[in-house]
């Protein structure tokens, strides 16, 4: 490879998932990898390793693009010892910015203003933070700084300290760090990236009594999720020798590294893939050098093409393909019947039903698509109820911001999703059979990751919060611009190493807990990663109902993993005693 070629890393946002297994098994891989084909779930035997639970760890490659036209087209994916590529030498920078970083309060900040009540600010006031009373407040950042890793086989490259003055680890009473690893990098056996993300540890700074944990604001606390950049050298062999060729902006990667997925067969009812299809046909520009919008996403073109710019969100010409653009939602949708018991009943048959593959325009085939439509609820500003679909909570849970975000109190679909809903609803769409993926391409590492992440609700989040819908954020579709300016309040403020996971819950096992189900709404929040309910010989709480936050923080690695066994899912792998353990 020459220098003819552009070089890109994929997936452009990678998943990688906490878990508290040991890292070095002598031999055992302590991680799995999370799906690299669109609508595939990866064959994992067991999520647990001695009865602790597995990371699932982000792979990353570097694909090389050759101009073909004036446009990029894909050449391979670029390994070393191959096509003259020496060697492959990544850099990634984790860190965890929670305790220095603004309590979570809502849509508060996503505006860039300051609410305090009925009053706006002109910014954020000191009592806005976690931590207040700490001046010093790069002292509460957990950041190691960046790591490199290279070769074949290479590990463990880990982010825990080594004595370099410019890392920052908040420290105990002891003197030693509270949280002292954030994951580690590893290459397989071709040359890949490996990013594996922490144990899943919080810890309380100080061991003075806490009368009562907030579901998202906890002081002196900390925990090891995290996110940052992932960048990629291609140390090419020439005739006059070493030549390295640095991945491009355009080509740079990121990494978000959340909570377990306690149920990885059944995605979200809202993925981060639709959400930020939704965010790239309405709000970004489209590359027109890259070749992959005319191939394997020209649907997206054609869809940029009727709504981009603030279009009216109607689609006049674009015709849906069933199975790839409403098929996978109604699946999610089926899925969701094994995780919270109040949806068995209604996500049953008509959800089933084959007429919803049938375009023909019979009266009968339609009225069983307007059976579903009529419950899906549409995009704000839209009015909407509670007994519309999905049920599950919105960005604006405790309606505190109806006049900037009017009707957000329940979750909706993106409304480019909820568009091609329409036509398809309209009888405007094709079906196609397709089969499912069945090679690795740099478009469906993309896709992939992000199908296996939450979009929705953001209150905050499990994987990731609202600003991942920013568009000033991205450099082209689904791709971060690394060092964009923030769009939360601090105009100063630039996206780096712990940018996304800084609005998150702190510790995370605090809004996993708090954020199950409310029985007065028949109301969930994320039920794909954190069920609410499991079918089994018996229908119980997933969690059981006494737990604390104390509680989860130490046994929530023993609950059990939702898996599918032949037709049906069923709960693996669940720590015994579970029911027994003291509240707390």
């Amino acid at each position: 490879m020459d220098s003819e070629f552009v070089y890109k890393i994929h997936p452009a946002i990678g998943i990688a998932r906490v878990g508290n297994a040991e890292r070095d098994q002598g031999g055992a891989e302590p991680y799995f990898i999370g799906p690299e084909l669109p609508g595939v779930v990866p064959k994992v035997p067991a999520y647990k390793l001695d009865k602790k639970i597995r990371p699932q760890a982000a792979r990353f490659r570097v694909w090389a693009y050759r101009k073909e036209n004036g446009k990029l087209v894909p050449a391979g994916e670029v390994l070393p010892g191959r096509d003259g590529v020496k060697e492959l030498r990544w850099t990634v920078h984790l860190a965890n910015r929670k305790a220095s970083f603004f309590k979570f309060d809502g849509l508060v900040g996503e505006a860039g203003r300051y609410h305090s009540g009925k009053d706006i600010l002109p910014g954020p006031k000191p009592e806005c933070l976690r931590n207040s009373g700490v001046k010093d407040r790069a002292s509460l950042d957990i950041d190691p700084g960046p790591r490199v890793i290279a070769g074949r086989g290479t590990g463990r490259v880990t982010f825990s300290p080594s004595g370099n003055p410019s890392e920052r680890w908040p420290l105990g009473p002891d003197g030693r760090p509270v949280i002292d690893y954030l994951g580690e990098l590893r290459t397989d056996e071709a040359g890949r990236l490996l990013v594996i993300g922490g144990m899943g540890l919080s810890k309380r700074r100080l061991e003075a009594p806490q009368e009562r944990m907030n579901y998202a604001n906890n002081d002196d606390w900390f925990d090891d999720v995290s996110d940052g950049p992932v960048t990629a050298e291609v140390v090419l062999e020439t005739a006059d020798g070493e030549r390295i060729v640095p991945v491009p902006d355009r080509g740079r990667a990121w990494v978000l590294v959340g909570p377990p997925d306690f149920s990885p067969g059944i995605p979200h009812v809202v993925t981060l893939w639709n959400l930020l299809c939704d965010v790239a046909v309405r709000f970004l520009p489209l590359p027109d050098d890259d070749a992959v919008f005319d191939t394997a996403w020209s649907w997206l073109r054609e869809l940029h093409g009727e709504l981009h710019g603030g279009k009216p969100l109607k689609l006049q010409t674009f015709r849906p393909v069933f199975q790839r653009d409403v098929e996978p939602l109604l699946v999610r949708a089926r899925g969701q019947r094994w995780l919270q018991e109040d949806v068995r009943t209604g996500h049953g048959p008509v959800l089933d039903d084959p007429a919803l593959a049938d375009p023909s325009p019979t009266e009968a085939v339609a009225r069983v698509r307007s059976r579903v439509m009529e419950r899906i609820r549409p995009p704000p500003p839209a009015p909407s109820t509670v007994r519309q679909m999905p049920k599950l909570f919105g960005d604006d849970y405790e309606g505190r911001h109806k006049e900037d975000a009017p009707n957000q109190q329940w979750l909706a679909l993106p409304p480019l999703q909820y568009a091609i809903l329409q036509r398809w609803a309209a009888g405007q769409f094709v079906s196609v059979a397709t089969p499912p993926a069945a090679e690795v391409t740099p478009w469906g590492l993309d896709q992939a990751a992000l199908e296996n992440c939450a979009g929705g609700s953001f209150f905050p989040g499990i994987d990731v919060g609202w600003q991942c819908r920013h568009p000033e954020l991205y450099l082209e579709p689904f791709r971060i611009r690394h060092g964009a300016p923030s769009t939360y309040l601090r105009d100063e403020d630039v996206v780096r190493a712990g940018h996304f996971s800084r609005q998150m819950a702190l510790p995370w096992q605090a809004d996993f807990l708090a954020c199950t189900f409310e029985p007065d709404n028949n109301m969930g929040w994320w039920p794909a990663a954190r069920p609410v309910h499991v079918a089994g010989s018996t229908s119980g709480p997933w969690a059981p109902p006494q737990w604390g936050f104390k509680t989860m923080v130490a046994h929530w690695s023993e609950l059990g993993f939702v898996v599918q066994r032949g037709e049906k899912f069923v709960e693996a792998e669940r720590g015994e005693g579970l029911d027994e353990v003291e509240p707390g």
